[in-house]
């Protein structure tokens, strides 16, 4: 396809057919491709329009600007340049916003749709709006600036508002009837009585008589069910009971005012699910099914006095929900102030949560109301008026690129160029990493996780941009950092960077290598020369001195001892002592018992050579003996028998001065 531009036209060259034209009202003066099937035309004061290859217009943006260029970024998200106006960005171009004089009217307060599927707009101000055939009209202009009701008549079929404390029908906006104070609720009893909830209570309008019911509290909503109403109030939830014939009011003549408290007792329930105190916004059925929004516990699910909490912890984005619409027995959404939820319900039980905020969008993650019409969601906030496609839900999440990268390295507090085979002194072991990603999309500072491969086995996480190892011992060590946003896995974004610290000269394997052998020559050329001569218990003796005198560190033996781990100085050794399947080790000061053979006992010391044994049942160190003869020897003060097998050790014994 080729797609050419004239004043007020595109044109459409298919490889095979008709030319496709397209009359536009202002002149097109930029254009370009975006995907395989789908292009862009920038506006004179007409902003810039998104087509498909049939010539379809499929969306618009910046509606009254001139637009010269569009840039797709590494997101999804859409850029635009301007004549006069500047550069705009679009986060998700799933999400739309509807732009009606937002500087005045940018809270929305509620959302309805009358019989023709248009939508109506209740602002915080008192303004009054319907969406008529894409265009956004004003039907009432607040003179007393409070909150705007919308409402559908269902037995008239017509739309009715609440503002300026009256309540007014749809399209011709005549005054019906007087209401005090602004009602945050309206329930329409029959054609001629309606129910109003208020700040103190609720009221009844029937016969153009008015009744109030005032206990101290302000109710949100109610829902009649079975014969009742139940209220959602700031102290919990309250039933009216006894009002069976509150339908036929309207056919009784005289009702006074003491009847009407007569019949009407409010009594708080539900408060093993929501307890007394606790604030109410929002009150649905769906399957029999209790659905009540609060503010501090989530959405709650009760039936047959059984409940379950939907909260933060099963997905919600936020326990304060202001506002349940239920678009059928198993799709339930929550307005928040964090954002907009949808609730996916099976067989009465929760199934999943989604949900949508200015990270995927929405102007503003503070949700107010909520309409759907057709496929089309449409959201209030506070500030502004959104709306996307159902679809949205359903759509794969694509991997994000967030162009992570190690952006500075500073060794010692001195910054370091990057490179191959990276090699630092013992001494250069304070190392500072600087990392970062980049994204348009996420309102809040990227997560990032990072470890230190070599010296960690756990991922530290954070939101800070850098992360500094201090006194690093000498080894090999990889620097791996890893960021998600809305990307499903942390592997999809993540570096590395690998180095080395050198140990100093005394610590190389060349060095020990080079000493070994040096004291191995030594120890040989000893040997050779002037050992050789001596028998095998001198030369024992001898080579026993040489190791002692080489290996001046103090040795110790560790073993467990009545669920402890005992670690003593061999050299404090006085001699061991076997009994049966245990060992008792006598020290310079105390005695150890653990489960060991006596026979075993040399392969636990560090220092063998130091051990003699001179009968099944002992082993004595060689500088603890005191005095020796051919059938004992005294340790310790205490004298041992010499076993007939073992008097050819007593050699190995010898004194020096």
């Amino acid at each position: 396809h080729a797609v050419f531009t004239n004043p007020r036209e595109i044109a459409i060259h298919p490889k095979s057919g008709d030319v496709i034209h397209i009359t536009t009202p202002n002149d097109p003066i930029s254009i370009g491709k975006l995907g395989s099937n789908r292009f862009w035309v920038g506006f004179r004061y007409g902003g810039v329009g998104i087509f498909d290859l049939n010539g379809k217009r499929l969306s618009t943006f910046l509606n009254g600007k001139s637009v010269t260029r569009l840039f797709v970024d590494h997101e999804g998200g859409y850029w635009f340049s301007t004549l006069q106006n500047g550069i705009y960005h679009a986060k998700n171009t799933s999400v739309f916003c509807q732009l009606f004089d937002l500087a005045e009217n940018n809270w929305i307060h509620s959302l309805g749709k009358d019989e023709k599927n248009n939508l109506w707009v209740g602002s915080y101000n008192g303004n009054v709006f319907v969406l008529d055939k894409k265009n956004m009209r004003q039907v009432f202009t607040s003179v007393k600036k409070r909150p705007a009701k919308v409402h559908y008549n269902r037995f008239s079929s017509e739309m009715q508002f609440c503002s300026d404390e009256n309540l007014y029908t749809g399209q011709s906006g005549k005054n019906m009837l007087p209401v005090l104070g602004n009602p945050l609720g309206i329930y329409r009893l029959s054609r001629d009585s309606l129910l109003f909830c208020g700040y103190q209570g609720i009221m009844v309008h029937t016969l153009k008589k008015r009744y109030s019911l005032v206990f101290g509290s302000r109710v949100s909503d109610l829902y009649y069910y079975e014969g009742r109403f139940y209220l959602g109030t700031h102290k919990g939830v309250f039933v009216l009971k006894n009002i069976e014939n509150i339908h036929s009011w309207k056919e009784i003549k005289g009702v006074s005012y003491s009847t009407f408290l007569a019949n009407c007792t409010p009594e708080p329930v539900f408060q093993k699910a929501i307890p007394y105190g606790t604030i109410v916004s929002d009150i649905e059925m769906v399957n029999g099914s209790f659905l009540i929004s609060t503010m501090g516990l989530g959405m709650v699910l009760l039936k047959n006095g059984s409940f379950n909490r939907i909260t933060q912890q099963k997905g919600l984005s936020d326990n304060f929900v202001k506002k349940l619409y239920c678009e059928n027995d198993s799709v339930i959404w929550a307005c928040t102030n964090s954002g907009l939820n949808r609730i996916l319900l099976r067989n009465g039980k929760l199934e999943a949560v989604d949900f949508i905020s200015t990270k995927k969008g929405l102007i503003s993650n503070e949700v107010t109301c909520l309409e759907i019409i057709g496929d089309t969601v449409w959201v209030g906030t506070r500030n502004g008026l959104c709306y996307f496609p159902k679809s949205i839900f359903h759509e794969r999440v694509p991997e994000r690129n967030y162009y992570l990268e190690i952006s500075a390295l500073r060794v010692n507090d001195k910054k370091r160029l990057f490179k191959k085979n990276f090699e630092l002194g013992y001494k250069e072991n304070r190392i500072e990493f600087n990392f970062k990603g980049k994204s348009f999309l996420e309102f809040a500072p990227l997560t990032y996780r990072y470890k230190l491969q070599g010296l960690e086995t756990k991922w530290n996480y954070t939101k800070n941009l850098s992360t500094v190892y201090s006194s690093i011992p000498p080894g090999s060590y990889t620097f791996i950092v890893q960021v998600k946003g809305t990307n499903q896995f942390w592997e999809s974004g993540e570096q590395t960077f690998s180095f080395t610290i050198n140990p100093p000269f005394w610590k190389t394997w060349w060095f020990f290598i080079g000493v070994s052998v040096a004291l191995l020559t030594l120890v040989y050329l000893f040997f050779k020369f002037r050992i050789l001569t001596y028998n095998r218990d001198i030369t024992r003796e001898l080579l026993r001195q040489i190791l002692k005198r080489l290996t001046k560190k103090t040795h110790y033996v560790v073993f467990r001892e009545q669920g402890k781990d005992i670690r003593i100085p061999t050299t404090s050794i006085c001699y061991v002592k076997s009994d049966g399947n245990y060992i008792d080790i006598h020290a310079d000061t105390k005695k150890y018992t653990i489960r060991y053979k006596i026979g075993d006992f040399l392969g636990l010391v560090p220092d063998p050579l130091e051990y003699l044994r001179i009968n099944r049942s002992y082993i004595v160190r060689l500088d603890k003996v005191q005095e020796k003869s051919k059938k004992e020897v005294t340790v310790k003060g205490e004298r041992i028998a010499v076993g007939e097998t073992y008097i050819e050790q007593l050699e190995k014994i010898m004194f020096r001065a």
